[in-house]
């Protein structure tokens, strides 16, 4: 059987595992927690276009198993310029390579519903005073 690639989590477990990650980031970078970018925020219509446009894809034979995110850089006029931190998501096949490659080698990309960028870094850094779309 093999092995799973995630699983549900409890909320406490989820609180314990990003205050590690902060409190590591913390010490890492001496950034202070408040300029961080722990999360990011992406329409929930994005991530249903994102999840239909997959199973199309796999009633289509492309066995589309997973997603992979990517940690990813994305200069965006108009906003300050430490919000560069940001995630690619892209859908994985059965066999474990991307179904788009965009990680080792360049590669065009015609911008379409199985990828996913342009996130709001949020929570922490978003305040409502950087022209971000935050709740």
């Amino acid at each position: 059987m093999p092995i799973p690639n995630g699983n549900p989590i409890l909320v406490d477990a989820a609180k314990t595992n990003i205050k590690k990650y902060v409190d590591d980031q913390v010490a890492l970078t001496a950034t202070p927690e408040a300029q961080l970018v722990v999360g990011h925020l992406f329409d929930f219509s994005l991530i249903e276009d994102f999840v239909n446009s997959i199973s199309d894809l796999n009633t289509k034979g492309a066995n589309i198993s997973g997603i992979r995110i990517y940690h990813s850089k994305d200069n965006r006029e108009g906003r300050i310029p430490n919000l560069e931190n940001d995630l690619v998501i892209i859908p994985v096949l059965n066999d474990g390579t991307d179904y788009y490659d965009v990680y080792d080698r360049p590669h065009t990309l015609i911008a379409g519903p199985l990828i996913l960028s342009d996130s709001t870094p949020c929570p922490n850094v978003c305040d409502g005073k950087n022209n971000l779309n935050c709740p």
